[in-house]
């Protein structure tokens, strides 16, 4: 298990396990992709091993927040098949955690497939994997993502960054 290192997020879903799906959702603008560096830059103190960033909308100011080289960000990979077989190649050398930011952005034709493929790859890699999802005007999950996620965290944004578990098992 490791800890994200965000006391509030810490207390509230108990730090990220192996074989786990985190969800993250917000609407935009909310710090769904800050949160998600904040925790790879904590955890890629804590590991020896590869943290993969599926960074699939990424400008040159969140690129500059990334403070580690066990982070490496790939762009230019899109589809959940690709994620899949570059996830399977890292852990032949050691992976400590897979991020997707966001899951919107990964071409399928079947979108329940995605979250289903991620799951069972956290499963098989025994990682935590973390998926970003931008909710829209009604802020509510998708049935498939709530289903196959381990642990959902909904994040809002007043005058702070706000954590609201909406499922932890």
């Amino acid at each position: 298990m490791y800890k994200t290192n965000i006391d509030r997020l810490d207390s509230a879903i108990g730090g990220l396990n192996n074989g786990k799906l985190i969800t993250i959702g917000g609407r935009p603008a909310t710090g769904k992709t800050t949160t998600v560096i904040d925790i790879m830059n904590n955890i890629s103190e804590q590991v020896d091993n590869k943290i993969l960033y599926f960074a699939l909308d990424i400008n040159d100011f969140f690129k500059n927040k990334i403070n580690s080289n066990k982070i490496e960000i790939v762009e230019n990979i899109n589809s959940i098949d690709d994620i899949k077989i570059k996830c399977e190649e890292a852990s032949t050398n050691g992976l400590s955690l897979v991020v997707v930011d966001y899951i919107q952005l990964v071409n399928s034709e079947d979108r329940t497939s995605i979250i289903k493929t991620l799951k069972q790859l956290a499963l098989e890699l025994s990682v935590p994997i973390i998926v970003i999802t931008e909710l829209g005007t009604n802020s509510e999950f998708s049935i498939d993502i709530f289903n196959d996620s381990d642990k959902i965290v909904s994040i809002s944004k007043n005058d702070d960054i706000e954590y609201n578990i909406v499922k932890n098992i």
